[in-house]
């Protein structure tokens, strides 16, 4: 029976402040603008503007309607749904399987490639000593034992910081993106493709896995509400 994976990576702030949403399945990636202040970038780029929980409600029915798995790096996702079911609007999407990635990806490792892991180099050469524990096993990281490298400006911890310039600077003018400088046009490109790379990592990780130990995979899965 063939598994249907569906990939999903909020963009957002501690405070659940939503500003991005990338979804996928095995052959596209798309993105949603989650935040009103946003419009002038959505227009930009042609993208659909909507509230996080109506995106992550048509999101979650595909899944469901399709017999899905929805995949993520870590539980991170899964705490959004529940912080977006106050209202309990999402119950219907409790027990849809939910695999952590993060977590297949360090079985994975560990059983069949921790001693190149171990070889290779900090992710970010310049970060701290505490960002680079932290980024051990980040999804950039870790995708350097794969086909998809990250690009060279994929910067982690950086994007929430990215998007408030591009909002602060969308409001001061009125919505209107060609008004926006050479800077802040090229943070709103950055949070963008870090955001479709980290989807697209999703999927070519994910599949890699798979290809070697769907046992790992199975044993990675959770439900999407608690």
């Amino acid at each position: 029976m063939q598994e249907n994976y569906y990939y999903i990576d909020y963009e957002n702030n501690k405070a659940m402040d939503f500003y991005l949403l990338g979804y996928g399945d095995e052959l596209h990636t798309k993105q949603i603008i989650l935040d009103d202040n946003l419009l002038g970038l959505a227009k930009n780029h042609n993208m659909q503007v909507s509230s996080a929980l109506e995106a992550t409600q048509v999101f979650l029915e595909n899944v469901y309607k399709n017999d899905g798995i929805v995949v993520a790096y870590s539980t991170a996702e899964k705490q959004y749904f529940n912080y977006l079911n106050k209202n309990l609007l999402l119950n219907k999407y409790r027990n849809l399987p939910y695999l952590n990635l993060a977590k297949a990806a360090k079985k994975w490792i560990r059983k069949y490639h921790y001693d190149t892991f171990l070889k290779l180099p900090p992710f970010r050469k310049n970060a701290d000593m505490y960002m680079k524990k932290r980024m051990i096993y980040s999804l950039g990281s870790v995708m350097r034992l794969t086909s998809l490298k990250a690009p060279s400006d994929y910067a982690p911890g950086k994007t929430t910081s990215r998007f408030n310039t591009v909002k602060k600077s969308l409001v001061i003018k009125k919505q209107d993106y060609e008004k926006l400088t050479a800077v802040q046009k090229a943070k709103a490109t950055k949070v963008l493709k870090h955001n479709t790379f980290d989807v697209d990592a999703l999927r070519i990780l994910r599949n890699d896995i798979s290809s070697v130990d769907k046992e790992i995979i199975k044993k990675c899965l959770i439900t999407c509400l608690d």
